[in-house]
């Protein structure tokens, strides 16, 4: 049940593979990770920064919205519900072009 014993149990181990040129930040088996302040999930507060955590009850676009959208003229009907879900997901209904057919 201790967040920050299981998320050390993940850092690279000192001979694990490299994914990058540049080695930064704290190296394995000298230095743990570095664990944020209030990073479990129960604790995080978006309200401090937006990058913490998805907040699905300020998007913008409606599900009703965004089917409008998707039902123009040219939209692939069998590709109605992908269109609707990337439009709602991405929050922004000129996604939706990205699903007319090519003629």
């Amino acid at each position: 049940d201790n967040y920050d014993d299981f998320g050390q149990e993940w850092q690279v181990p000192a001979n694990g593979l490299k994914l990058f040129h540049d080695i930064s930040g704290p190296q394995a088996p000298y230095e743990k990770c570095m664990v944020p302040d209030n990073a479990h999930a129960e604790d995080i507060d978006t309200t401090v920064s937006p990058l913490r955590g998805r907040r699905l009850a300020q998007t913008m676009v409606t599900p009703e919205e965004a089917s409008k959208a998707c039902s123009q003229q040219g939209i692939d009907p069998r590709e109605f519900d992908d269109c609707v879900s990337d439009v709602l997901a991405l929050d922004d209904l000129d996604v939706a072009e990205a699903h007319i057919m090519d003629e």
